[in-house]
């Protein structure tokens, strides 16, 4: 039996976790099948991997938003050098007196540009 909220059993049991168990009661189908799935890549249990999933999160707490904030720096950053690398061939082009600036222009949009 648990012990009541708000009691000293409670406030210790709060303080020191001990053994920590838990169920996946409420995840997902399509979760339980890919950590399943996961677990008999490695040769291990499903219940060793969420195990070792909670241990890495706890240990290398950078929160999610931290990374995709990088992230999203790191794509900006390359949007930036695509877009410079492609004035960079466009010059080229043009510079090398072998084809217009219009034409240049125009061979860096057709080859170079992200779809």
């Amino acid at each position: 039996m648990a012990p009541k909220k708000g009691s000293p059993k409670a406030a210790k049991a709060n303080a020191e976790p001990g053994n920590i168990a838990f169920r996946f009661r409420h995840l997902e189908a399509e979760c339980a099948q890919e950590l399943a799935r996961r677990a008999a890549d490695l040769g291990i249990s499903a219940n060793d991997l969420a195990r070792e999933y909670v241990l890495e999160r706890l240990q290398n707490a950078v929160p999610l938003a931290v990374w995709m904030r990088e992230f999203q720096t790191i794509q900006a950053y390359c949007r930036i050098l695509h877009q410079d690398l492609a004035l960079g061939v466009e010059a080229l082009l043009a510079k090398a007196g072998k084809v217009t600036e219009q034409d240049s222009r125009v061979w860096v949009k057709d080859n170079y540009t992200i779809k």
